[in-house]
């Protein structure tokens, strides 16, 4: 019933509105800034991560003396409490229940939505609303916002000229479904995280998707290609999610049986470690956005579904190759609605399957098999090179690191044995007998050839000169 009910929904809005697509709109926004810049404060990690330098720079400086502000130790009071969530999405989405008008902070109407009121209660909202009013005017906020014009044209433009590449009609194709059209704010605060605000979980009765910018070496803000797997992630949701959360009841029992196993994993990503529902939506939603690299036979298919794997859906590659079906059978499933009952089944088969996928998850991921000079081995002063034997080929494996408590060693340019599985690394500077050197393999950047995925463990290559 329920899959019928919102199949004729979404007909409706096509019958209405036959050729629209929505639309993105992009702007800063002055309050997700004051949001960002005082959960940074706190030291919310997912609001630690700036990446454009010269403007985390000049909140560090010039908030310095406002870090023990009231607001900041109210949200570092909220967080201690496990059984809240306050941070990532619902942090985000307290920038929607005030207003900044002329220089003035104004509580408006907008009431938090279910999901703000699900991970903070209400009473704490009002008190947070309170305090960051008075940080606003504590600070002098709109001088500091006011600095930052030039910095956030740059990343205006970066974006407006990014969102060209999107293809918006896809997604009303994928989904049978039109939406209201979505503001795209850049978090010129956040790093590369990402939010959605969805229209039915909206305090203005919007969609609204958040995206991190880095910067160029130059120091401009941009948002590069990373920013475009999350921002079709984002879109996604404000198409997704009704329809997700419609057939939810049908296979979260079945998830929840698997979750334990990947929840600690989730958690690391913002999700929590106490609702596989959010994990199982994601997890779907995922899925989604790889659709839409896969039907626009974009680049990053290979990558974006290692990611997803690494986030603890260990299943993804799998169930992509179970989504041939839908896409290869358009004539009968004519959105992505008509083919819910079948990932559902999926879902409701993983438990099953479990141990089976980890397997083929596990032998995905490379590492160390080898070394030569074999570790804290001694060897000769006339030591010309390291070769590194990892368990499959590798695209790369940049980022060597110096170990602690060793001789730092000068090494020259990687390069691949012909079966791209040895690492050779050779030594440009003389090693002096007696000595113990080492170096580091950074793990993100040991990426295999064949499935995208990465190492999980860095490693310390010791070794000493006889």
């Amino acid at each position: 019933m329920k899959q019928i009910i919102v199949y004729f929904a979404c007909l409706y809005l096509l019958i209405n509105n036959v050729c629209y697509a929505a639309q993105l709109n992009v702007s800063i926004d002055e309050r997700f800034e004051l949001t960002s810049i005082v959960f940074r404060l706190a030291g919310a990690q997912e609001y630690m991560s700036g990446c454009v330098p010269e403007y985390t720079k000049r909140i560090d400086t010039y908030f310095a003396n406002h870090s023990h502000h009231q607001v900041v130790k109210f949200i570092q009071d909220l967080r201690k409490d496990s059984s809240l969530n306050v941070g990532y999405t619902v942090a985000a989405s307290s920038a929607f229940l005030f207003d900044i008008q002329d220089s003035k902070f104004i509580k408006n109407d907008n009431r938090p939505s279910n999901e703000i009121l699900r991970c903070w209660k209400y009473a704490d909202i009002v008190k947070y609303l309170c305090l960051l009013e008075q940080f606003y005017y504590d600070t002098e906020f709109e001088k500091f916002w006011n600095d930052q014009i030039t910095l956030r044209q740059e990343a205006l433009m970066s974006a407006i000229s990014f969102t060209k590449c999107i293809n918006m009609e896809w997604f009303d194709s994928f989904f049978y479904t039109q939406v209201p059209d979505i503001e795209m704010i850049v978090g010129m605060a956040i790093g590369r995280n990402n939010y959605a605000i969805p229209n039915y979980l909206s305090v203005q009765n919007k969609n609204a998707v958040i995206i991190g910018c880095n910067a160029e070496t130059n120091g401009i803000p941009i948002i590069n290609e990373f920013g475009k797997n999350e921002l079709l992630h984002e879109i996604c949701h404000c198409y997704g999610n009704i329809i997700i959360n419609e057939f939810e009841k049908e296979y979260i029992q079945s998830f929840s049986k698997i979750y334990p196993s990947i929840s600690y994993i989730t958690a690391q990503h913002g999700y929590g470690d106490t609702f596989p529902e959010n994990a199982a939506g994601e997890s779907l939603n995922e899925l989604f956005a790889i659709s839409y690299l896969i039907e626009n036979k974009d680049q990053w298919v290979m990558y974006k579904i290692a990611s997803s794997e690494e986030m603890g859906y260990i299943w993804m590659s799998d169930l992509v190759r179970f989504m041939k079906n839908f896409f290869n059978q358009r004539d009968i499933y004519s959105s992505i609605i008509d083919f819910m009952p079948q990932l559902v089944a999926y879902y409701n088969e993983l438990p099953d399957r479990w141990n089976s996928l980890l397997k083929k998850f596990e032998a995905k991921t490379p590492y160390v098999a080898s070394t030569y000079p074999a570790k804290n081995s001694i060897v000769s002063d006339d030591l010309k090179e390291i070769r590194i034997r990892l368990s499959q080929p590798v695209i790369s494996a940049l980022g060597v690191d110096p170990v602690e408590n060793t001789e730092p060693i000068h090494i020259g340019k990687f390069r691949r044995s012909k079966d791209h599985k040895t690492l050779i690394i050779p030594i440009e500077s003389n090693l002096e007998k007696g000595k113990t050197y080492g170096i580091q393999l950074f793990a993100p950047m040991i990426i295999s050839e064949d499935t995208y995925h990465r190492a999980t463990e860095n490693y310390q290559l010791i070794f000493k000169v006889k």
